[in-house]
Order: C-alpha cells, then structure tokens, then sequence
C-alpha cells in the first residue's frame, strides 16, 4: 500500500530514466486517440505524455517507452544518403577470354535478360558454369559476388582490347581459313 503523494513500486523511478535521456514514454499507438493533432486522453505527470485507454500494444497502461533517439534520426536525414558505389558496364553482354596456357581453355562471363550474371569455364574436359542472380526480385544471395563478375567483364574487355588474339568472340566470329580445294 502506498502512502498519499507516493508513487506505486512500479512507478517509481520512471521520471528520472526519462530525465536521465534514455528514452520517454510516448501516448500509445493503439489506444490513445488524436482530435486534429490534440490528444485527447488524459496527461500523466509521471510518464509526462497523454495516456490511453489501455490495450494489448501498451499492456494496459496507456503509454509506451520510446529509445528512439529522434536527434541521431533528424541529423541523419540531413546527411547525405550513401549511394552504392556506381557500377561500370561492360559494353558487350558477354565477353570471353582465351586462357593464357591453352589455346583451348577459355572464360566467358554474361549478362543475361535479367542482368543476372553467368560464368562458364570451357576446356578440352567440358564445359562447368554457375550463376549469380540479381539481388532483390531475382532472388540474388551473391551481390558482391555479382558486382565483381561485371568488373570481371570490364577488365576482360579491356584485355580483348589489349590483346585480340585472346578475345573468344572475336576468334569464335572469324571465319575460318578456306584450305585447298580437295
């Protein structure tokens, strides 16, 4: 039993956290109605906001400890959002590069419809391919994984430009020597 003027055990040091700043009691969400912006229930001195009616969101009592720290919240909108870092293209959506000991060796990497990316490793045992889908609606589980295949394309393509002989498609799309007539 509490004395007149005493607070019940379970109130008891509440004004102090807040004032302490680890966070405040706001008016419940689920019980406390708004007029126009105005609350409308009645104002607890203790949890210094307007209290609800008391449901299963605030476990009757009407408020509900907020640790938002709306300062931190108000000073990162002003920041400016961090973008992801830009993403250089391949020029081709698929590019191929004979491997450097065999002629018969050969990477190739793609995009396909999707932009999800494929790689295929071809030699004189067959062929082995795996791909990395696009995060997000695609499914994707690999995104660095991804974004690096298409610096790979990059890098390859510059390579192909460096050094044609070793560009795939371009070796794939020539025609073949014509021999003599038999």
């Amino acid at each position: 039993m509490t004395s007149p003027g005493e607070l019940p055990i379970e109130l008891r040091g509440v004004s102090e956290a807040i004032t302490e700043g680890g966070g405040s009691w706001r008016s419940c969400s689920g019980c406390h109605e708004l007029n126009e912006g105005h609350p409308t229930g009645p104002y607890s001195p203790v949890f210094r906001c307007a209290l609800g009616n008391g449901c299963d969101e605030c476990g009757g009592i009407g408020a509900i400890w907020d640790t938002t720290d709306y300062g931190a919240m108000a000073a990162a909108w002003d920041e400016p959002i961090d973008q992801a870092p830009a993403v250089e293209w391949p020029k081709a959506r698929d590019v191929g590069r004979i491997g450097d000991m065999s002629p018969s060796d050969s990477l190739r990497v793609g995009l396909d419809s999707d932009n999800d990316v494929y790689m295929a490793v071809c030699g004189a045992n067959g062929v082995g391919s795996v791909e990395f889908c696009t995060p997000g609606s695609g499914g994707g589980k690999s995104s660095r994984t991804r974004l690096a295949l298409i610096a790979l394309m990059v890098a390859m393509e510059a390579d192909n430009a460096e050094t044609p002989s070793f560009d795939w498609w371009a070796r794939r799309n020539t025609p073949a020597k014509e021999g003599p007539a038999t």
